[in-house]
Formats: C-alpha cells, sequence, structure tokens
C-alpha cells in the first residue's frame, strides 16, 4: 500500500499492511497504534492531529461500528 511519507522501514509496511486488511476493530487499533509509535521512532512523520468521534444510534440499531479510518462498516449492521 505504501505509507506516504516514502519511508524505507519493513517493519512500518507490515504495519500499515495488516492494518489495512484485518477484520478485527481490536486487532487493527493495535497495529495503528503501534503503526504511530514506529512512524513517532523513526521521525518519518509526526501526529499533530488526532480525531476521535462518538457516534449514537437507537437500541434498535445492531452490530453499528467506524473502522479506525474513521470509515463506516455496516456489512453486519442490522435494524431490529
Amino acid at each position: 500500500m505504501g505509507d506516504g511519507a516514502r519511508s524505507q522501514n519493513a517493519k512500518v509496511d507490515e504495519l500499515l499492511d495488516g492494518a489495512v486488511n484485518q477484520s478485527s476493530y481490536d486487532a487493527a487499533t493495535k497495529m495503528w497504534a503501534q503503526l504511530d509509535q514506529a512512524r513517532i521512532d523513526d521521525a518519518a512523520g509526526v501526529l499533530i492531529y488526532w480525531s476521535s468521534a462518538l457516534y449514537a444510534a437507537k437500541k434498535s440499531i445492531q452490530n453499528f461500528v467506524q473502522t479506525p479510518l474513521g470509515l463506516f462498516d455496516l456489512n453486519n449492521t442490522t435494524v431490529q
């Protein structure tokens, strides 16, 4: 996929590919955190802003989740 910073770090490449292709939200979140730390350690980039979002849904909406990229994964979302 490439990290956009043109770094030459195999660990960064591996974490990026793994996080993007991870089906588990929790595992992907851990990989993104490791990727952030690896980029900081390499000084290949500096995080200047991190956005956290909070969404609410009625109780009838089930499995409404947001990916680590801020996108909505509606594959398993149902309305009861």
